[in-house]
């Protein structure tokens, strides 16, 4: 792994676990997401979605890695 400096040190990772379901993310509440992550974009945090299927692969983490600037050799 090769580290480089963070472009920005600041993110959120969000896990969406209705994504296959439908799960939580209907009418008023999915305004109130949108409104959420506006918000955090707003305030220089940007926001990285994965879902579970992710997190247990791996694409999650180098997601997270690559924002990091972080590269598997």
């Amino acid at each position: 792994m090769t580290d480089a400096p963070l472009p920005n040190p600041r993110f959120a990772v969000e896990v969406d676990g209705g994504s296959w379901s439908g799960g939580h993310r209907r009418g008023v509440q999915a305004d109130a997401e949108c409104e959420k992550f506006n918000q955090a974009t707003m305030d220089g945090w940007p926001v990285f979605h994965v879902t579970p299927a992710m997190v247990e692969d791996g694409r999650a983490l180098q997601t997270i890695e690559r924002a990091l600037g972080r590269t598997h050799d």
